[in-house]
């Protein structure tokens, strides 16, 4: 086989697979990684005269890392919801982004007050075991929509964040919090032409 017929076997083969390989960088959409990486529990009481209700200081820190080499990522609407027994407490919301390629953006996020929730005899028994223990269970429901650089279209995404706290009235941080790794509970949502605000 000469040099030139060689080369040609080559090109043919090379140039399909270099599409493919360019249609999985400029073409496929990786989704984002999100983390609880730290939580701060100072106040987390409940009263139980009449209507329960919480009273509570919480703070965490949330990333989100783009792990696309080539599609930066717009966020809009985002929020993240408190739970506590399957009950929302508190819920804020989380500034728009724009994330470049294999970058990462954290939030410190912030709630305080009061709420009242629906616990139930088992809700408040369990809370009593919590606080005997000093470490609470709660969800965090990150969503929001988000879109990519090359595609004109939305995607709504919702992740669960299941964290647990230990309570620190005194703000002393002797325990260290465990990153925790949140997780889509259902397969990648079909894309809508239009975001419901």
């Amino acid at each position: 086989m000469d040099a030139n017929k060689a080369c040609c076997i080559f090109l043919a083969f090379m140039i399909p697979v270099s599409f493919i390989v360019l249609m999985c960088v400029f073409c496929v959409h990786k989704g984002e990684k999100v983390h609880i990486t730290d939580a701060s529990l100072t106040r987390f009481d409940l009263e139980t005269y009449l209507i329960p209700s919480l009273h509570y200081n919480m703070s965490i820190i949330m990333t989100i890392y783009n792990p696309n080499w080539y599609q930066t990522i717009d966020y809009n609407h985002m929020k993240v919801d408190f739970t506590y027994l399957y009950e929302k407490f508190d819920w804020v919301l989380v500034p728009d982004l724009y994330l470049h390629k294999k970058k990462t953006k954290r939030y410190n996020l912030t709630i305080g007050g009061n709420s009242t929730v629906l616990l139930g005899g088992y809700g408040v028994d369990s809370f009593k075991r919590s606080n005997e223990t000093g470490y609470f269970d709660f969800e965090l429901r990150f969503k929001g929509y988000k879109r990519y650089k090359v595609d004109t279209r939305h995607y709504d995404f919702l992740y669960v964040c299941p964290i647990t706290v230990h309570i620190d009235r005194e703000n002393n941080k002797k325990d260290k919090f465990k990153v925790v790794k949140c997780y889509s509970p259902s397969p990648p949502p079909s894309p809508s032409s239009e975001v419901a605000y």
